[in-house]
C-alpha cells in the first residue's frame, strides 16, 4: 500500500504512534538527533538517522516503514516494506528536491533538478533496471528540451534538441577525472557495457582496477613484450577470460571495455587490443566522452560526464574469402578510401565519409590508422563510418 504521503501541520511523526509497525515487526534504529550540519560542513550525502519497523535488525528482516535523514537534519528518504520487499519510496537530495520515487504502479523513476529545484530529467527504469517508457529533459524554466520512449534497452527518436535522453544513466561506473586519462570525443548514444575494463592512461595500463604496467616514453616498455605481444596483459587477460566464461559460458568470447587517452598513438592501442585478442576477447568498446553531462543529483554537487561506447573487433582469418572486398579507410596526412575496383584520396575525414557512404555492398569497413595516428584521431573516424558501416574492423594501418 501507498502512503508516503508527508504529515502536514505539527502532526507526531509516524514512529512515535502507539503501534507504528505492522503486528510481528518493532522499531529500529533512531531518528535524526542533535545539531544539523551544514551542506558544506563534508559530503552532503553523510547520513544522519534512520529508522525502521521490522522483525528484526537485519535488512531483509524489513517489514513496515523506514525514514532516513541526512547529517543536515534534511529527510532523505521515506520507504515502505514488507516481508523485507520495497513496496515504496520517495528519497530527496540533500537541498530537499525529489530524486526518486517508486510508486504503487511498481515502477521506478528518477528525477534530476536544476539548481533552482525545477525538474531538469526524469525517466523511469524497467524490470531489468534499464531505462524504460518516456525520458524528458526540461530547461530551467519548465520548457521540454528533449524526449524519447526506451524500450527494450534503446531510446526511440528523438525530439527536441538535447540529447542527454538518449544516454542510460549510471549504465557503468567508469574511470573519469583521472588526470592522466583525457577520453576522446565520440557522437555515439550506445551506453558502455557491463565487460572487462581496460584503462589506457598516460602513465599505465590497469585492468578491472588493477594496475598491469607503467608505460614510458614510448608506450609499452620493450621488455613487457614478446612481438607484438604484452606478456603480463595477456597473463591477466587469460585470466579474465577463464572467470568470465565460468560466468557465462553460453558466450563465444568476453567482452572487452576499452578506455584510451586521447593522444595515445595508434601504435600502443593496437598492441592491447591485439594482445586482448590473443587471449580470446572481443569484440571491444571504445569508450569516448559525448560533451554532455548528468544533471547534479545533489543539487550542490557538479554534473557527471556522459559516457557512450562504439563497437569495433580486429580481423579474422576466414577459410572462405569474401566475394565483395570491404572499404578500406587508411588514416595517415590525408584520407585513403580503397575499394574493390579504386582507391581515392580525400583531403578531409567529412569528404572520405561521403565516398564511403556510397560504398554499400558491404556493412563492413577496416579502418587502417598510421602508427603515430592519436586515438582520438581513430575515434573519429569509427564515428564518421558506422551509419554507414557498422560493422567496423580495426587494422594495424602504416607505420
Amino acid at each position: 500500500m501507498w502512503f508516503l504521503l508527508a504529515c502536514g501541520g505539527d502532526a507526531a511523526p509516524w514512529y512515535e504512534a502507539r503501534t507504528p509497525c505492522p503486528e510481528g515487526a518493532s522499531l529500529h534504529g533512531a531518528p535524526f538527533e542533535g545539531e544539523p550540519r551544514s551542506l558544506d560542513a563534508g559530503f552532503p550525502y553523510r547520513p544522519g538517522g534512520e529508522i525502521w519497523c521490522g522483525r528484526s535488525e537485519h535488512f531483509e528482516d524489513r517489514h513496515g516503514r523506514l525514514t532516513a535523514w541526512y547529517a543536515t537534519g534534511q529527510k532523505s528518504s521515506e520507504a515502505t516494506y514488507a516481508d523485507g520487499q520495497l513496496t515504496a519510496l520517495q528519497s530527496w537530495n540533500p537541498l530537499g528536491h525529489l530524486d526518486a520515487e517508486l510508486g504503487e504502479d511498481g515502477v521506478f523513476r528518477r528525477i534530476w533538478t536544476h539548481e533552482n529545484g525545477t525538474v531538469a530529467l526524469t525517466g523511469a527504469y524497467g524490470d531489468d533496471h534499464a531505462p524504460e517508457g518516456p525520458w524528458i529533459e526540461y530547461d530551467t524554466a519548465g520548457k521540454v528540451i528533449g524526449k524519447t520512449v526506451w524500450a527494450e534497452g534503446k531510446p526511440g527518436p528523438l525530439e527536441g534538441d538535447s540529447r542527454l535522453v538518449l544516454f542510460a544513466p549510471d549504465a557503468l561506473g567508469l574511470v573519469w577525472g583521472h588526470e592522466d586519462l583525457t577520453l576522446p570525443v565520440t557522437t555515439s548514444t550506445d551506453s558502455p557495457p557491463l565487460a572487462v575494463s581496460l584503462v589506457l592512461t598516460r602513465k599505465q595500463l590497469v585492468v578491472d582496477g588493477v594496475p598491469v604496467l607503467h608505460l614510458d616514453e614510448d608506450g609499452i616498455p620493450l621488455d613487457e613484450r614478446r612481438g607484438s605481444m604484452i606478456t603480463k596483459l595477456y597473463d591477466r587477460m587469460l585470466e579474465k577470460n577463464r572467470t568470465s566464461m565460468a560466468i557465462d559460458p553460453t558466450r563465444e568470447h568476453p567482452e572487452a571495455l576499452l578506455q584510451v587517452d586521447a593522444a595515445t598513438p595508434w601504435a600502443t592501442v593496437v598492441l592491447v587490443l591485439y594482445t586482448s585478442a590473443q587471449a580470446q576477447f572481443g569484440p571491444f568498446h571504445l569508450v569516448g566522452d559525448t560533451g554532455l553531462q548528468w544533471p547534479p543529483r545533489s543539487g550542490v554537487l557538479e554534473g557527471s560526464p556522459v559516457a557512450a561506447s562504439v563497437e569495433v573487433r580486429l580481423p579474422t582469418i576466414s577459410a572462405t574469402p569474401r566475394q565483395v572486398p570491404p572499404p578500406t579507410l587508411s588514416l595517415g596526412e590525408n584520407f585513403r578510401v580503397s575499394t574493390g575496383s579504386e582507391a581515392r584520396i580525400f583531403e578531409d575525414l567529412a569528404s572520405a565519409e561521403a565516398f564511403v557512404a556510397t560504398v554499400s555492398a558491404t556493412r563492413q569497413i577496416q579502418i587502417a590508422p598510421k602508427s603515430d595516428a592519436p586515438f582520438a584521431e581513430v575515434m573519429a573516424a569509427i564515428d564518421a563510418v558506422r551509419d554507414s558501416h557498422p560493422d567496423v574492423v580495426l587494422v594495424r594501418g602504416d607505420p
